[in-house]
């Protein structure tokens, strides 16, 4: 299925992030309550992720699973 929702709140990796990015994000999850449905911070929050350079995102998520294959290349480490 598809993988679990990532935990309500803000990202962990918050301090790799740009500052105009981690002010977005803050301004995003203030008025987040504990235990309310934070699908729509979530969205707002990817946007913002996506929106990041890709050096700035590949040095964020390095350590992740897999980051995204540069485009254009082919993977030839995972099969």
């Amino acid at each position: 299925g598809p993988p679990p929702p990532p935990p309500c709140g803000l990202p962990p990796f918050m301090d790799k992030l740009p500052t105009d990015a981690q002010i977005k994000l803050q301004h995003i999850w203030r008025s987040y309550k504990q235990g309310a449905d934070c699908s729509n911070e979530h969205h707002q929050t990817r946007q913002i992720l996506d929106s990041l350079p890709t050096e700035v995102r590949s040095e964020i998520f390095k350590h992740g699973p897999h980051p995204p294959p540069p485009f254009g290349h082919k993977n030839q480490y995972c099969h």
